[in-house]
C-alpha cells in the first residue's frame, strides 16, 4: 500500500493539519509552517488555518509516485464552503502533476528565510531504507539554479529535469492543475525528540562548564517544581506561551523569591543550551521574564528572634546529648556553614583569644543524576572552603568557649576515637561527623523538647547572625568578612530578616533626636 493510502486509511481526509504534519514528519509545527511557506509541502488556508495536502507530505515522506487524484474540482468561493466540505468528507482534490518517467534524480532551488537558496536533490533511499538526499546552501539565485542543473546532469547522465524555482506563499489559493509539483525544500531540521525532563538529564549529567557535582544537584533541585509541568513534554513542543503559565503558576509555590528565580534562571539555561545545540528550532525564553510573587509573607520566619535563641539554648540543658550545645553556641555567635562547623579542628580552636579559624569545609560530591525528582546519591569529604574569601578567623563568644571546653572534657573520657579526633565534632570512628548524623540529633532534640513548630536548622544561625550584624550597624565590609560571601547582593536578598519590630526598635535613636528637634522648633 502506498504511503498517500495509508494515510488517507488512517486520518479519512486529504488535506491535514500542520500539527498531524509535524507528528508524521517528526519536526515541530514552526519547521511544518516553514516548510508551507518555502513551497516544500502544499497546502491551503481555512479560516485562517493552513492544511496540507496527503500527496505533498506523502511526496516528502519518501513516495515515488505521488497518487493521482484525478481532475480539480470547481474552485470553492468562499473558506466556509471549503470548510462545511472537509466536515462531510467531500474532500478537496489538489491535482499534482505526474513525475517524469525517466528520470532518476529529481531536484529543486527554494528560497530559505534568510535569503539564501537551497539546492536539493533526491537520490532515492538508502539500504536502510532512509531517504537519501544532497543539500546545497548558496547565496546566489543563478549559482544555485546552475549548481542545480550540473548535478543533475552529473548524476543522470543526461540532461537535468528540476521542479521550478519555489517562493513563499504570499495568499490563500487553491493549486491549480498546471501547477508543476514542488520538491521538498532544504534539509529538514532534526531536533530533539527528548521530553524536557530526558534533554535536562542529559545536559546536567554531561556537565555545565566548571560546575562542580553539587551546583549541578542544585540545578536538578530547581528544576523539580518545573518537571512535574512540563517534564513529560517534547522540547520541541514547548513555548512560550506555556512556560510564561507555567511560572505564573510557580509564583503561587515559590513565595521565596530566590527559589523562584534559581527555577527560571536554570529552566532558561536548559533552553538556551539547547537552541545553541540546534536541538530546537528556537529560543523560547527571548521575551520571558520571571514573574514575581504573588503571595503576601505576613512574618519573617529565616532569622531567630533572641526569644527563640534564648528558648533553644536553655531547653538544651535538659537535654542529655551534649555535642548540640557547642554547635548551637558557635553557630549563633559566629554564622559559619554547617559544612565548616563539621570541619573544624582542635587545632584551630584558640580558648585563650576566644577565636577559632576556619580553614576547610565539608563538601559533596553527587553521582550522576537518575531523576529530576529523585534525590541524587553523594559522598562528602574534605575540602578547601568555598573560595579563598572562606579562610577566616573568628571571636568566639563566652558562651561557645565554655561550651567548648565543657565538650573536650567529655571526649577525654571517651573512646579512643573520638578522644583522639581532630575534628571537634567527631564520628564515632573519629571522622568529621556526617550531615545526616546532625540532623538526626537535631530531630530527636526538636522532638524531646517540643519546638517543632521553630524550625531548627543550623543554617537558621548564619541568617540570623547576619541580621544582627546589619541591625548592630556593621559595615557591609565587614559582615562580607565574617560570613564569607563577597556578593553583597547574597548578604543583603537572602541572609539579612529585619522584621518590623527590629526595624522599629533600631530606629529608636533616631527618633528621639527627631522629637528633641520638634521640641526646639515649638518652643
Amino acid at each position: 500500500m502506498s504511503i498517500s493510502k495509508e494515510l488517507k486509511e488512517k486520518y479519512q481526509a486529504r488535506l491535514l493539519s500542520e500539527q498531524i504534519v509535524a507528528k508524521e514528519l517528526g519536526i515541530p509545527k514552526k519547521a511544518v509552517q516553514e516548510l508551507i511557506s518555502t513551497g516544500a509541502l502544499q497546502a491551503v488556508e481555512v479560516s485562517g488555518k493552513s492544511l496540507i495536502s496527503i500527496s505533498s507530505l506523502a511526496a516528502m515522506l519518501g513516495e515515488e509516485k505521488p497518487s493521482d487524484f484525478g481532475q480539480h474540482l470547481p474552485v470553492l468561493h468562499t473558506s466556509e464552503e471549503l470548510s462545511c466540505s472537509l466536515t462531510n468528507n467531500e474532500l478537496v482534490q489538489i491535482p499534482i502533476q505526474e513525475e517524469v518517467k525517466d528520470m532518476i534524480y529529481k531536484g529543486s532551488v527554494s528560497v530559505l528565510k534568510d535569503g539564501r537558496f537551497m539546492v536539493q536533490i533526491e537520490k532515492g533511499k538508502k539500504s536502510d531504507g532512509k531517504r537519501d538526499r544532497e543539500s546545497k546552501s548558496l547565496r546566489d539565485e543563478i549559482q544555485a539554479q546552475k549548481y542545480l542543473d550540473s548535478r543533475l546532469n552529473e548524476l543522470n547522465g543526461t540532461n537535468s529535469v528540476s521542479s521550478p524555482m519555489v517562493y513563499p506563499m504570499s495568499a490563500p489559493m487553491i493549486f491549480p492543475i498546471s501547477q508543476p509539483y514542488a520538491m521538498p525544500a532544504g534539509n529538514i531540521p532534526t531536533y530533539t525528540n527528548k521530553t524536557f525532563e530526558q534533554y535536562a538529564l542529559d545536559i546536567l549529567n554531561g556537565c555545565i562548564g566548571k560546575a562542580t557535582s553539587r551546583t549541578i544537584n542544585s540545578y536538578r533541585e530547581s528544576l523539580f517544581q518545573v518537571v512535574r509541568h512540563i517534564g513529560n513534554v517534547k522540547m520541541v513542543e514547548i513555548d512560550d506561551i506555556q512556560l510564561r503559565k507555567l511560572f505564573d503558576t510557580l509564583s503561587y509555590y515559590y513565595v521565596k523569591n530566590y527559589l523562584k528565580k534559581s527555577s527560571f534562571r536554570t529552566t532558561k539555561m536548559i533552553f538556551e543550551l539547547a537552541v545553541s545545540n540546534k536541538d530546537i528550532p528556537s529560543a523560547p525564553f527571548t521575551k520571558l521574564k520571571c514573574p514575581t510573587s504573588k503571595q503576601i509573607i505576613d512574618s519573617e520566619t529565616e532569622a531567630y528572634s533572641d526569644e527563640e535563641i534564648t528558648v533553644i539554648l536553655s531547653e538544651f540543658i535538659a537535654y542529655q546529648n551534649p555535642i548540640l550545645y557547642p554547635m548551637f553556641a558557635i553557630c549563633e555567635c559566629t554564622g559559619m556553614r554547617p559544612g565548616e562547623l563539621r570541619a573544624l579542628e582542635w587545632s584551630k580552636f584558640n580558648p585563650a583569644d576566644k577565636t577559632i579559624a576556619i580553614r576547610q569545609a565539608v563538601s559533596k560530591d553527587y553521582e550522576e543524576i537518575e531523576s529530576i525528582t529523585k534525590a541524587t546519591d553523594y559522598r562528602e569529604f574534605i575540602s578547601i572552603t568555598k573560595s579563598a574569601f572562606g579562610v577566616r578567623t573568628l571571636r568566639l563568644s563566652d558562651l561557645a568557649v565554655q561550651a567548648l571546653l565543657e565538650w573536650r572534657k567529655i571526649l577525654d573520657h571517651s573512646p579512643a576515637p573520638m578522644k583522639n579526633s581532630k575534628f571537634i565534632f567527631s564520628s564515632r570512628s573519629g571522622d568529621f561527623k556526617s550531615e545526616t548524623s546532625v540532623k538526626s540529633l537535631i530531630q530527636r532534640f526538636v522532638k524531646k523538647a517540643g519546638i517543632k513548630d521553630m524550625r531548627l536548622t543550623l543554617y537558621r544561625f548564619r541568617h540570623t547572625m547576619c541580621t544582627r550584624l546589619i541591625l548592630a550597624g556593621q559595615p557591609i565590609p565587614v559582615i562580607q568578612r565574617i560570613m564569607e560571601d563577597n556578593t553583597v547582593d547574597v548578604i543583603m536578598k537572602i541572609y539579612t530578616h529585619v522584621t518590623e519590630q527590629q526595624a522599629m526598635a533600631a530606629c529608636g535613636e533616631y527618633y528621639d533626636q527627631l522629637n528633641q528637634r520638634h521640641l526646639a522648633i515649638v518652643v
